[in-house]
This record gives C-alpha cells, structure tokens and sequence, in this order.
C-alpha cells in the first residue's frame, strides 16, 4: 500500500486557519508520529516553510508530542518549545536537563514536586471537565500558593476542550473555568502562556489567551493531507451463491467480477468496513465483499474492463475522511493514526 503525504497540503491548511487565530499563536500538535503523517517530515517542512513565510514564523511556537522520544526525534531540527503532553516527567528527568527547548507537563503532584525540585521549567494542565490528565480546579487552587513561589518555572497553564466540536455551552464553561483559574497567576506573569483551544476550539474566538494547540486542522481543513493507494492482485468471476471470504459472509446473487486488493486490516482499513464500504478504481465505486482479512480485501468490480495491476484509491480528497468517518462510525483521527503504507512526501 502506498501512502502519499502532500505536505504543501498541511502548509495550505495553516495558511486557511491562522486567520481565525487572529491575534494568538499555536502548537503544532505532532503527536503520534504526527498523526501518522511521520514527525520528521512535517517537523523538518514546517521549520522550511517558516523560514520563508514570516507569519509562520511568528505564529507557530512549536510543537506537541506525546513522550520524550519524540521530543528528542525532533530537537535538532528546531528551536521551538517542545512540549510532552503525556509522559510523566521521572521517566527522563535525567535526560530532559540536556535539552533547553523542552518542557514537560506536569499534572500531577508527584511531577510538580520533581520539577521544583530540579529547576525545571515545565507546563501545568488542569481538568476543567475533560476528567483526563490534569489538576481539578480544587487541586489547583490548593497549589496556588506552591505556584506563586515558583512562579518562574511556569512556561505555561493549559487544559483541553472536550466536547469542541459537538457542544457549545459546556465548551464556554471550561473556558470560564480555566480563565478564572488563571487569570491571579497570569496577572503576576505575564509571560505565562495560557492554552486552551484545540484544533475545534480554535474556531470560538476565545479571548484572554496566547495560543491554541493545532492539531487536527493540520492535516485535514481546507485540504485532506493524506492519500493512500493500492492495486489489484488478481480479478476473478464469480458465480451463483458462491461465499467470499472468511465466514461467508457474503454470497455472489449473480454471476459477478471481483478483485482482490492488496491491503487490510493489518494497513488500518479496520474491520468493521466488510460489506460496507467501498473504494475508487477508475473512478467508479468497488464494493467491499465479504469481510476484510489481514492484507487482502475482495470488492465487486465496476466493470469487466479493469484488470489486474489497476489501481485502488482507497482514501483521496475525493474519497475521504469525512466518508470513512461515517462509514466505520470512527473519527478522523483514529483512521489516520492507524493507516500503515510505504511513504512518498510531496512539497
């Protein structure tokens, strides 16, 4: 299977979206290999681009990982923060003091103790309803003392928007929440960076705050970054009641054309799309039959023309996210994150 990263894509979709941003900046969230986009690549684009755009520039403050190994992927190829959203800070404490421009998160007492202790600069993240990682807000207002005597070590606040994307009101109440919270802190120094909005987020407008972290709209806003390709492996003719693939689950009702494609669950077209979706050869719709097994998919073939070595388009901006999303009952992320392929980077 074929993986294809346009990153001039990603570069269109921050042109689209740092208008919204008005005047905040934004993290580039990389996390998870960059959504399976490959850290390196984006990370490596991204500091090129910047350096021939000066709004890029100043917009982008850098980047979000989840551990400390992709911190380390990505820090000699930029002088941006680096912020490790995830991993606790005792497990490369030792490490993270070589490194100038990376900062962990702490959300934990354990980790807030460590990072005092040791004089590192660090980012604190509260749960204002996300019931995730994070101080509640009591939690937090018992620290406020703590935090005013470190107060310098305090890179930056931050919380995340759980529901940005499907309900408005409980989105507003973790933002008052978070910006009476952190307004003593911030008022005291202003050199703290508050971030709140997510890629969803980003759209309210929020006032009082410095950034959002981008993550998301990266890689599927105005255009969809990714596109995956494959080809058929064999074509065949199948008769009355003949069953396809594993379990049968399918029966020929006629006499029909299938192929057999070249990828599967183990390249992230999940299971759940046997005898539901379909992909483009030719630009004509080809039918999942049967379910979908590990490295082979069987589909219907639109017509007896096309023949073995043919092309699969199995996700384009034609045929996207928005489909498979629907389609499998996931969202966009999950999908991405799991698509495996050769890489080919367009610029």
């Amino acid at each position: 299977m074929k993986k294809i990263i346009y990153l001039n894509r990603i570069y269109e979709n921050i042109c689209a979206f740092t208008p919204i941003l008005k005047n905040k900046k934004f993290f580039a969230v990389v996390k998870s290999n960059a959504y399976g986009h490959n850290i390196k690549k984006v990370v490596t684009f991204l500091e090129k681009k910047a350096k021939q755009d000066k709004i890029l520039n100043q917009k982008l403050l850098g980047y979000c990982v989840k551990d400390f190994e992709e911190a380390q992927k990505i820090s000699k190829l930029t002088n941006r923060d680096i912020l490790i959203l995830i991993e606790p800070l005792k497990y490369y404490l030792k490490k993270i003091k070589n490194y100038k421009n990376i900062y962990p998160t702490v959300y934990s007492l354990e980790d807030l103790k460590i990072a005092i202790k040791h004089n590192i600069p660090f980012h604190i993240k509260i749960d204002t309803g996300m019931t995730r990682l994070g101080f509640y807000p009591r939690e937090f207002l018992g620290l406020k003392n703590t935090l005013y005597k470190n107060i310098n070590l305090i890179k930056g606040i931050f919380s995340h928007l759980s529901c940005a994307d499907t309900d408005k009101s409980f989105t507003l109440k973790q933002y008052k929440t978070f910006i009476k919270l952190t307004k003593d802190l911030k008022r005291k120094n202003k050199n703290i960076l508050l971030h709140l909005e997510n890629s969803f987020g980003s759209l309210y407008n929020l006032k009082n705050l410095d950034a959002a972290r981008i993550g998301l709209f990266l890689y599927f806003f105005k255009r969809q970054a990714m596109e995956v390709y494959s080809y058929l492996l064999q074509t065949k003719w199948a008769r009355y009641f003949q069953k396809v693939s594993y379990c049968g689950t399918y029966k020929v009702k006629n006499k029909e054309y299938l192929g057999v494609v070249f990828v599967g669950y183990n390249e992230g077209i999940f299971r759940s799309a046997s005898n539901k979706a379909y992909f483009l050869i030719k630009g004509k719709k080809a039918h999942i039959r049967g379910n979908v097994c590990m490295n082979l998919i069987i589909v219907s073939l639109p017509n007896k023309f096309i023949k073995r070595g043919d092309k699969v388009e199995i996700l384009s901006e034609k045929h996207n996210l928005n489909y498979w999303s629907k389609i499998l009952k996931t969202i966009p992320y999950e999908i991405l994150t799991s698509i495996k392929g050769k890489e080919t980077f367009i610029e």
